[in-house]
């Protein structure tokens, strides 16, 4: 299982690493006007993401909290 498991695993970070580096072959052929807005898309939608990932940790911190606050009797 062990063997599978790290097969499979390096499989996918061959396949990870072969799509970069068809992304970058694909940026460098775009226009400097279409990479800048390419990366204007890219920053916008990091914001979102950390934003996300600040929301919900805001949350997991209330839940944990308020479950220490909530003590059964």
């Amino acid at each position: 299982v062990r063997a599978q498991a790290e097969k499979m695993a390096q499989e996918q970070v061959a396949r990870q690493v072969e799509m970069a580096k068809v992304r970058n072959q694909m940026y460098h052929l775009l226009t400097p006007e279409q990479q800048a807005v390419l990366n204007a898309k890219h920053q916008q939608r990091m914001d979102q993401l950390r934003e996300v990932a600040r929301m919900q940790k805001g949350s997991t911190m209330m839940l944990s909290s308020s479950s220490n606050t909530l003590q059964p009797q």
